[in-house]
């Protein structure tokens, strides 16, 4: 079952590229081959010079295909970090995505790329530049993820469970795309770019901490997404504890672990490295759009209570 979305309905690709961050890096230098990687990450130029850009999910997933976003490590510097090309230029003209070309993913990918899918959804509806047609969008995605991703991991053959989970993929790219994320992001990049931990489980590890650090800002919105969620609660407090503990209760549905020592991070290297990896994480353009503003501090206490778990001594 194909799902075809016409983002540049005018134009049909005659080259695409399978949707990767590295096929943005080369669509771009094949269209500009003297461009240097310090303007690729700067203001893009006009491309479709040469080629156009069919995109098609093969994960339900980082919602790629429709977004202006594209990450690369850079792996030039020590440590490596993750930098962001985003404008609309990089937004494919044309997206296809079947969940027949997920329906093989192994169950720890089908929860990692679930997982990303609801960071991308949560984060975009608390974003200081969603709208309420993002909001909208976000809201049904992540009652799609929370229905169908124990589903989809349990059963890699519930077509229902995959097209919901391919379809919130889209959905949740669809609303970050315009309004953007936060330092789930931010945090989760520098994890991907320094100890290999795939993005999707990143964005795991982090997302509770940050809804609670968040929560001062935004807790209004946590219980919006509570309640959305037929979650029960008192208050906004209680929603926002209520709606952490849905995503534990999640994570381990799913075989997710619940802090970074559990990914196998070690503790030495990772305290060894934690100011450079919290400067890194706040200077991620991510940070920008996320509801409280945080300082360096505030991101190595994410990293340090994330690392061994809120309940940790």
């Amino acid at each position: 079952m194909f799902r075809n979305i016409h983002r540049r309905p005018q134009v049909w690709a005659t080259e695409g590229f399978s949707y990767n961050s590295q096929s943005i890096g080369m669509w771009v230098k094949y269209e500009y081959p003297n461009l240097t990687w310090d303007e690729v990450f700067g203001e893009l130029p006009p491309l479709r010079q040469k080629a156009r850009f069919i995109a098609i999910a093969t994960t339900s997933g980082t919602g790629s295909e429709v977004t202006c976003a594209a990450v690369i490590t850079n792996r030039s510097v020590e440590p490596h970090v993750k930098n962001v090309i985003a404008g609309n230029e990089i937004t494919p003209d044309i997206a296809i995505t079947d969940p027949e070309l997920a329906s093989n993913m192994p169950p720890k990918v089908t929860a990692a790329t679930g997982m990303d899918v609801l960071t991308h959804a949560i984060e975009s509806y608390t974003s200081i530049a969603a709208t309420e047609i993002d909001k909208a969008i976000a809201i049904r995605a992540i009652q799609m993820v929370f229905r169908s991703l124990p589903k989809a991991y349990a059963d890699g053959r519930n077509k229902a469970a995959r097209e919901d989970m391919h379809t919130a993929s889209l959905m949740a790219g669809m609303a970050f795309t315009n309004s953007f994320l936060g330092i789930v992001h931010s945090l989760a990049h520098q994890l991907g770019s320094q100890y290999g931990i795939p993005h999707g489980l990143a964005n795991s590890l982090m997302l509770p901490y940050v809804i609670e650090y968040n929560s001062i800002a935004v807790s209004e919105l946590y219980a919006e997404i509570a309640s959305a969620l037929k979650i029960d609660f008192e208050n906004n407090r209680d929603a926002v504890n209520k709606l952490v503990q849905a995503i534990y209760q999640l994570q381990t549905d799913i075989g997710q672990p619940h802090t970074i020592k559990d990914a196998g991070v070690d503790e030495k290297t990772f305290f060894d490295r934690l100011e450079i990896t919290a400067q890194n994480a706040l200077n991620d353009i991510c940070t920008y759009c996320n509801p409280r503003v945080p300082n360096i501090q505030d991101m190595k206490n994410l990293y340090t209570t994330a690392y061994y778990g809120k309940d940790s001594k």
